[in-house]
């Protein structure tokens, strides 16, 4: 399959409302200049690739527009975002996949992995 990254998270609730579609926007401590297709990957869990989704921006937020887009990032109290300046990753076209695949994880990565 082709694909330029994977994305990881850190708890399953996120990656969930993500694939099923009820999450759009993923809040990081920076933007992205990945656009497309990336594969969605359960931090921890013994590199299995679960979904994909593409993202289609990234932009910086403040926290008062945070709070008037729940329904796009879910997170219900935004004293758990500590970053300086958060940003959005606008995410669409997610889906899970019927069957997860393998890949090898590389000690100390966060954000991406090459596959």
């Amino acid at each position: 399959f082709h694909v330029t990254g994977v994305q990881t998270c850190a708890l399953p609730i996120w990656l969930d409302l993500i694939l099923s579609r009820k999450k759009s926007w993923e809040i990081r401590d920076a933007q992205t200049k990945q656009r497309g297709k990336i594969h969605l990957a359960l931090s921890g869990a013994g590199g299995r690739i679960v979904g994909q989704c593409h993202i289609t921006d990234s932009f910086a937020i403040d926290e008062g527009k945070l709070g008037k887009n729940f329904s796009k990032h879910r997170i219900k109290d935004l004293a758990l975002i500590t970053y300086r300046r958060p940003h959005v990753w606008v995410l669409s076209k997610a889906r899970r996949h019927k069957k997860p695949f393998a890949y090898s994880h590389p000690q100390g990565a966060i954000k991406w992995v090459k596959l």
